[in-house]
């Protein structure tokens, strides 16, 4: 007997163009699924959201459907540090202090937190309390030598990167953190243990740490310019001129910080691409953590609730950043 689809088939092909597949079966299957399944169908329909840069859609969701339970205060504070609103991110990941099963997640993005905010030695301290817990040691260690390596403070981060490669941890995701440290340190004249990551996928961020000519950067871009993508940008925008105009702004601006990449949000004057069928003058611009040197950008809709105070250079902000440890007790 076969499955009957939840969307026809010529109805996915007319909108092909404006909206990725993925994002209207997960549309469908969250607007059609029973109780049970609605916190299921929720949770994929807020990941493709989030991928494809729709968070004022993601928030609409949230705020259409929200109950007051761990995956839903997970899910905004996923939103709010993406859009900036840390005190808020805060109260959320608090409140999963007092959940048995969510407690170290929520201590772990606490304490990232506190690394986006400055708050480098109380990060430290979390980090280090994390380490002693066998389900949270690995995530804790890599967090903490992304903390050492954006402090440009590589000797302690390579102490800790040899506990790294001590841990006999078989997943991608750990894999691909470990490869993406390894050649970092590689590059600031560390002696490292190759290791053997043949079976992960090619990785564009080593690419563009090894070889950073505009030209290649400029190549990556114009792909982005493909209507297959879930977000993609105008045929008619010169990237040159976009990659420039993204260098000069990101110098004024707080980024995100992600693991080994900062994420910058900016708010351009004309509109420069699409989100699905939406047009937008939003872009985020992805850089190797604590440089310039751009990976990619992409457009994105930011929803009225993303804090443009956080984004806007700050002077305390960037002035505990230069001072790290240099100032501090360790």
């Amino acid at each position: 007997m076969k499955t009957k689809k939840l969307i026809p088939e010529n109805i996915i092909l007319k909108m092909k163009n404006y909206e990725t597949i993925d994002y209207i079966r997960a549309k469908e299957r969250f607007k059609l699924a029973s109780l049970e399944d609605k916190e299921m169908a929720f949770g994929n329909l807020f990941d493709i959201l989030l991928r494809q840069g729709k968070y004022q859609e993601a928030r609409d969701l949230i705020n259409n459907n929200y109950q007051n339970n761990i995956m839903f205060n997970k899910t905004f504070a996923r939103l709010e540090r993406i859009e900036m609103n840390y005190q808020d991110c805060f109260n959320y990941y608090k409140l999963g202090l007092e959940e048995t099963d969510f407690q170290h997640h929520a201590l772990l993005e606490i304490a990232c937190l506190n690394m986006q905010l400055g708050n480098y030695q109380t990060a430290i301290k979390i980090f280090e309390t994390l380490q002693l817990n066998h389900v949270t040691e690995a995530i804790a260690t890599i967090e903490l030598i992304d903390l050492y390596i954006f402090q440009k403070e590589y000797r302690l981060a390579y102490n800790e990167y040899l506990k790294l490669r001590e841990m006999k941890i078989i997943n991608e995701d750990f894999l691909l953190s470990l490869r993406r440290i390894t050649k970092i340190l590689e590059c600031h004249g560390f002696k490292v243990i190759k290791g053997n990551f043949n079976d992960i996928q090619n990785d564009y961020f080593i690419e563009r740490l090894l070889n950073d000519k505009e030209e290649n950067l400029v190549k990556h871009i114009e792909r982005h310019k493909e209507r297959r993508r879930d977000t993609y940008l105008k045929e008619d925008v010169d990237i040159s001129k976009l990659i420039e105009v993204s260098k000069r702004e990101i110098a004024n601006k707080n980024p995100s910080v992600f693991r080994e990449i900062f994420r910058y949000y900016l708010f351009l004057d004309e509109k420069v691409g699409y989100v699905g069928c939406e047009e937008t003058s939003n872009i985020a611009v992805i850089t190797i953590a604590d440089t310039n040197q751009i990976l990619t950008i992409y457009p994105v809709i930011l929803s009225s609730e993303f804090d443009r105070n956080n984004n806007l250079s700050s002077k305390e902000l960037k002035l505990k950043r230069e001072r790290g440890f240099r100032d501090g007790n360790r």
